[in-house]
This record gives structure tokens, C-alpha cells and sequence, in this order.
């Protein structure tokens, strides 16, 4: 084979494998959740090969931390801090597509429950132990018809005692400092909390200013611009407020020093101006 012919077929086989990579794909299987000594595994396949991203936390509107993986068609990351109780909401899928979302709760007898929403309808996966073989006189009593019974009211469902309520996040043109540049903003970062919309976005934005004042995040003040800079390290997300609480922007910054090279100095959630 000659020379010509060597470089075609190499670069035909570079444009598949860039192809097969950078196509839109698709969800194939799971997520399914197991519990391991590390931590709670979620695992799901694509049909194509991408990236691995799951973005969760204990409210919908604010999945405020982040696990990522490699490139490939099966993905797996492992939560390490999952506290058992309380219900977690996940988005998953690549750093630009997101696949399907849901809720995983992990319980004290250590089962993990993982709920996935696609459309209408609802999977729920329990990685219990796997069930031992029943006994033939156990399948056979089973396969007998039941008697008919009245089912009973379920009580209603409470949330955790130790559950934050929701809050009720204010009109985007209270949260939102200029209105003209929200757009913009989302077009460059909605995706980095899965928004869905400029509303969503300044939504979290706003959501994400509460859970800095009751985590007590690191913050900043700036007196010569009166900006109010905030950074959750875990998750990585960054958002600035100006003086009245109104948010300047929010994003995910891809430098490892960006906090530490901003300027103002640190502050507690009692010194705020706002």
C-alpha cells in the first residue's frame, strides 16, 4: 500500500473516532445506584462514547456539587458524603448534555434507593443485597390468588424533621441586578447548573446566595466596586451580588487560583450589607 493510501485511511479513522466522540448521544441504560465502602456508585451507559458528569444536592434547584469521570460508553462516579435520610436530586449525563435527573436517597439499613424521571413514567432502583432463592413451598404459596382486601389510606408522606422548607425565590427582576445582561450570562453558564431557562438561572443564582448565608461560604467584599464575591470550593461555583443583593453573575470557573486571585476581603454572612 502506498504512501497516499496509508494517510487516507488514517485520517478516515480519526474522522470516525472524533465523530463517534463528539456526536450527540443518548441514554441506554440505568442509572442503577450500589453502595460500596467508598461511598454510593452510580452507574449508566450511553450509546456513544462521552463524557462523565453528575451534578447533586439536597435541592432541586441547587445540585451545588459535582462528580466527574472519564470518556467512554460506561460511566460510573462515586458520592462520598452522602448522609442517610435525607433525599438527594441529581442531573447526570456530559459537561454539555444532560441525560435524565431524579432523587437517590440512601437508608440506615444501608439500601439506596434511586429514582429516575423519564417523561411520565418512574424507575426506581433498590440496591439491597442481592434476594437469596426462595424455597419451593414459599413460590408455590405465592402463586396462590390473594383474597381481596380494602387497601387502607396511606398516611401522608412528611418531610425530615431537620428538612430546610422551601424557599420561594423572589421575581427575576428583584434578583437579577441588570436585566439586559441575563441573557447573555445564561447563554455562557446556564449550563453549568442545568438551567433551563434566563428565569431558572438567576433563580440559582439567587438559591445559591441563601445556601452561601447558611453555610457560612467564603466570602468577599469589595468596597471599590460594592460587590459581594462568593465561592463554594466544593462545587466550584463562583457568583458575584452587588450592594443590594442582586446577583452580577454565576458561573463555574475553570482556573484553579480564580478565587484566590479576587479580590476584597473576607467576610462573615452577619457583616453583609444587604
Amino acid at each position: 500500500m502506498n504512501q497516499s493510501w496509508k494517510s487516507f485511511f488514517c485520517l478516515s479513522a480519526l474522522f470516525l473516532a472524533q465523530f463517534s466522540i463528539t456526536k450527540a448521544v443518548e441514554l441506554k441504560t440505568g442509572p442503577t445506584a450500589t453502595l460500596s465502602k467508598e461511598g454510593v456508585v452510580v452507574t449508566w451507559t450511553t450509546d456513544g462514547i462521552s463524557g462523565t458528569r453528575l451534578h447533586y444536592g439536597r435541592q432541586p434547584a441547587l445540585l451545588n456539587f459535582k462528580e466527574d469521570g472519564g470518556l467512554g460508553i460506561t460511566h460510573e462516579v462515586t458520592l462520598e458524603d452522602l448522609e442517610p435520610g435525607p433525599t438527594y436530586h441529581f442531573s447526570l449525563g456530559t459537561a454539555k448534555r444532560w441525560l435524565t435527573s431524579g432523587t437517590l436517597t440512601l437508608s440506615p439499613s444501608g439500601e439506596v434507593v434511586i429514582t429516575t424521571e423519564k417523561g411520565d413514567s418512574k424507575t426506581n432502583t433498590s440496591t439491597a443485597n442481592p434476594t437469596p432463592a426462595k424455597p419451593k413451598e414459599l413460590e408455590k404459596a405465592e402463586s396462590q390468588p390473594l383474597p381481596k382486601l380494602t387497601p387502607a389510606r396511606p398516611a401522608p408522606i412528611k418531610p425530615p424533621a431537620n428538612a430546610p422548607p422551601p424557599q420561594k425565590v423572589p421575581p427575576t427582576s428583584k434578583t437579577w441586578g441588570y436585566i439586559p445582561s441575563l441573557q447573555d450570562h445564561f447563554d455562557r453558564h446556564g449550563r453549568d447548573f442545568q438551567s433551563t431557562s434566563p428565569e431558572d438561572y438567576a433563580a440559582k443564582a439567587w438559591l445559591f446566595l441563601q445556601y452561601a448565608k447558611r453555610n457560612n461560604l467564603p466570602m468577599k467584599w469589595d468596597s471599590a466596586d460594592r460587590t459581594l464575591r462568593v465561592w463554594e470550593p466544593r462545587s466550584r461555583a463562583f457568583a458575584a451580588y452587588n450592594a443590594n443583593g442582586t446577583t452580577k453573575t454565576f458561573f463555574r470557573p475553570n482556573s484553579d487560583t480564580y478565587w484566590s486571585r479576587q479580590p476584597g476581603r473576607p467576610i462573615k454572612p452577619d457583616e453583609l450589607p444587604f
